[in-house]
């Protein structure tokens, strides 16, 4: 007795079937997204309105400020603030939490190779948290000095500061502002003297502020 073969022919899923399956994976790629890059505008937004230095107007100088900055003409100040520099970055912080905390595997297996060798002692946890906290930020405290309706001429204010602050050990660096001033340490230290002027001598300077970093 004689058995007739029947040809099988093997169906894939129809091509319809495939691209709504794509175009579904694709709507779901971007409703992630959509979501994420949502979720991510909300928290710096409520960081930046919610999470703010606290700034300080005081009568005096404190005494953390650098004895090796001087001040101009001191009887006639007419505004000292001062901002901590634990509050300065932690807005910054926050914000930079979240990347640290996705690449810091990236780092740690960038590390593994002088943990083999033994160049570093620290566990997996301890080098998790080590890059976690590795600040991103700039911490230090602020103290901003201004004075208005001086009776030196900007010329001279700015020759005081870069003698007396050279004299201390600053360096002067170029600035993209022609009224602005910067001087640098070697501790750490960065000092600014911002001067606005109508540019006529016989009236002296408008308005002058001093930002010491330290």
């Amino acid at each position: 007795m004689q058995r007739t073969v029947e040809n099988v022919e093997i169906q894939g899923p129809p091509i319809d079937e495939i691209q709504k399956r794509s175009s579904c994976l694709k709507q779901g790629c971007v409703s992630g997204l959509i979501l994420l890059f949502g979720t991510l505008v909300f928290l710096i937004a409520v960081i930046h309105f919610f999470v703010k230095p606290n700034t300080k107007q005081l009568d005096d100088l404190p005494r953390s400020f650098p004895e090796s900055v001087p001040l101009y003409d001191e009887d006639n100040l007419d505004r000292i603030t001062y901002t901590p520099g634990d509050e300065r970055g932690e807005a910054v912080e926050l914000l930079a939490f979240v990347p640290k905390a996705i690449l810091s595997p990236l780092i740690l297996a960038l590390e593994s190779s002088d943990i083999a060798t033994g160049a570093n002692t620290e566990s997996l946890w301890e080098s998790f948290i080590r890059i976690l906290g590795m600040p991103v930020a700039d911490h230090r405290n602020v103290i901003a000095v201004e004075w208005s309706e001086l009776q030196a001429t900007q010329g001279f204010i700015h020759s005081f500061y870069k003698t007396t602050l050279e004299d201390a050990g600053f360096v002067a660096s170029d600035t993209s502002r022609p009224q602005r001033s910067r001087f640098t340490h070697s501790d750490g230290m960065t000092v600014i003297l911002d001067i606005l002027d109508d540019g006529n001598e016989k009236n002296g300077t408008d308005y002058a502020i001093l930002k010491v970093y330290y």
